[in-house]
């Protein structure tokens, strides 16, 4: 199934699956100091999801807009924000519909949880890439994070670290096996669910095209990026190929908003 299938047919087991509380002490306090430093004050956040992220920067006073293409996401995102106290836009779009979906423009634009990767074709994320680029500011910031494509190829086929949880009187197992075939690799989520004695089991499929560095920087150039840094985590740490976890890019965009 596609992405967008995917996380529809998941719904709230996403928001479950994912171990929110590490995630954001990970990750926000390099967006805070990002933010800050480079003055922005309006933030797209691009295959928002949950619209976790997105809660979190209009917290700051920051006026924010979320994209994705899952419905079911959305409504989550837009309970979160409710839940929260905060105003944040959401619109329902995928990466090749941005810019015909989104209105304004933006100090900044984000684009993380290895979310690119569900596109297949690399013309369809340089793509993407442009629309994201015609939303910013001349001067403005754009964040990717994908999971390192060098390390993915390096460690071949591999299960992710298990998710386990309690739900009132359900207990909750979540696998992430990913099968790799370059230059594609499948993810299972495979979700276990005992209320009672017996286990059930249920699988999920999806595609994903995993980037490499030197495909990034090209695709950046051609998008119409004059410059950008590329990280191995949210500690700023230099990418490292097949040592790094994540590729973490900061590109900035000097060009004229088209």
């Amino acid at each position: 199934m596609s992405g967008e299938e995917l996380y529809d047919s998941m719904g709230a087991d996403y928001e479950t699956m994912v171990s929110w509380d590490a995630r954001i002490a990970n990750e926000t306090p390099f967006f805070r100091r990002l933010f800050e430093e480079r003055g922005v004050r309006r933030v797209l956040d691009v295959a928002c999801g949950v619209g976790r992220h997105a809660v979190i920067f209009a917290s700051w006073g920051l006026a924010v807009t979320g994209a994705d293409p899952s419905a079911a996401l959305l409504d989550l995102a837009r309970a979160n924000a409710a839940e929260a106290g905060v105003d944040v836009r959401f619109v329902r779009t995928d990466f090749l519909g941005l810019t015909k979906a989104v209105e304004g423009s933006f100090d900044a634009v984000v684009c993380i949880g290895n979310s690119l990767p569900h596109l297949l074709d690399l013309a369809q994320v340089e793509d993407a890439l442009a629309q994201m680029r015609s939303l910013l500011e001349p001067g403005g910031t754009l964040v990717v994070q994908t999971r390192s494509a060098e390390r993915i190829w390096a460690r071949g086929s591999h299960l992710l670290s298990p998710t386990l949880r309690r739900i009132g009187d359900r207990d909750l197992i979540f696998l992430r096996l990913v099968d790799v075939h370059a230059p594609t690799t499948t993810l299972n989520v495979i979700r276990l669910t005992r209320e009672g004695g017996d286990w059930n089991a249920d699988t999920k499929t999806t595609q994903l095209r995993p980037i490499a560095k030197d495909e990034m920087e090209t695709m950046l150039a051609r998008a119409g990026f004059a410059s950008a840094e590329y990280y191995g985590d949210y500690r700023l740490t230099p990418f490292g190929g097949a040592d790094s976890d994540d590729l973490l890019v900061v590109a900035t965009n000097r060009g004229v908003r088209e």
